[in-house]
Formats: structure tokens, sequence, C-alpha cells
């Protein structure tokens, strides 16, 4: 179920790493290999036998198999001696990941922390504004006056409706079911 979930939002694609620069993985047995290969391809090139192509193709072939079996133990071996962080800097390298920097264009770079520093400054103070001015959330900030014991304990108005409508609460990490044999606090 969960591989299901995976594979709808992010199915396995197969890239092809591509570049003018020598890959890591790159040996002198995959030179030799298309060495020969290229070997084969003008034999192939100037003869018209079938026999000379269908050798080519081998080659081919050949070379293709190692190249890709060389990439995949190379990529086996980073993965596995590589951390958290290094997994998903080589996963975006592999997808040709560009880093992502979005910062305004509009603003020098010079200027750009004290304009977020404002930004969120006057931020929290018009937050803060409209939690002062909200008459639904004064109850909520103003302490309730204490009813009288009940039981023991001193509770708020509401608060034991709150606690009679719980089936669990959370002590000291715990879950801890509630009971209660009269439900009248």
């Amino acid at each position: 179920r969960c591989l299901d979930v995976t594979n709808a939002h992010a199915p396995l694609r197969q890239i092809t790493l591509k570049g003018d620069s020598m890959k890591p993985w790159y040996s002198d047995a995959i030179h030799s290999a298309r060495v020969v290969r290229r070997k084969y391809e003008r034999q192939f090139r100037k003869s018209p036998l079938e026999v000379h192509r269908q050798i080519y193709v081998d080659q081919c072939k050949e070379v293709v198999q190692l190249i890709q079996n060389t990439k995949k133990e190379y990529f086996h071996q980073k993965f596995a001696s590589a951390s958290a962080k290094e997994v998903f800097r080589l996963v975006d390298n592999l997808l040709y990941k560009e880093p992502n920097h979005t910062l305004p264009t509009n603003v020098p770079l010079g200027d750009l922390p004290q304009t977020f520093n404002k930004f969120f400054y006057d931020k929290v103070h018009q937050i803060r504004a409209e939690l002062d001015a909200s008459p639904t959330l004064l109850s909520l900030t103003t302490p309730q006056p204490l009813v009288a014991e009940r039981g023991g304990f001193k509770v708020w108005d509401g608060l034991a409706d709150i606690l009679q409508r719980a089936q669990w609460v959370s002590l000291y990490g715990k879950r801890i079911k509630l009971q209660f044999a009269n439900h009248d606090f």
C-alpha cells in the first residue's frame, strides 16, 4: 500500500547521465570496450557482410551493458556510504535539479535582511493588534473564575464538561483512558 502511494507520487524513472567531462565510473575496461566497438563499427561500415554488422551490434550491447553495470555499482557504493544530506544531494545531481533560490529581485541584496526583518516585525505586530482587538479571544486569555470545590478539586467553569467529553488524556507522555464513575464532578 505504501509502495502504491510512492509510485503514484514519485514513480520510478530512468535517467541517462551525459556530459563531456570524465565520469567517475569510467574505467579502462569501458575505454577498451569502446575502442573495440569503434573498430568493429569501421569494419561494418566498409563491409556489406551481415557477420560484420552482427559483430558490431553484439559489441554495442556489450559496451552498453558494461557501462550500466559499472554505473550501477558506483552509485550503489555512493548511496551506501552517504549520509542523509549527501543522499539528497546525489539524487538532485542525478535528476539535474538546480538549487532553487527564490529571493526577491526588486530589492538590492544588501537591503534584503532589513527588508525581511521589517516584514516579519510588522506582521507580528499586526497579528498581536488583531488578537488584542478580538472580543472572542478575550475570554480565552483572561482567567475564568473558580467554582466551588467538587470532589476535593477546584475547577474552572466549563472544564468539567471538557473532561467529561474527553476519552483520553496525556499525562507525562502516557495516554490514559478516562473513566468516570458517576460523571459528576
